[in-house]
């Protein structure tokens, strides 16, 4: 792994945390739009 000067382990840290964050996100838009689209 390359890492710059002046930029830590911790950069890739948020980062990875950032990612790791859309998949769920879209799960739950996707089974939210599914429940309201039944109810309509």
């Amino acid at each position: 792994m390359k890492v710059e000067k002046g930029q830590g382990v911790e950069r890739a840290d948020r980062w990875g945390i950032y990612v790791g964050e859309w998949a769920p996100t879209f799960f739950g838009l996707g089974l939210a739009l599914a429940n309201y689209e039944k109810n309509l």
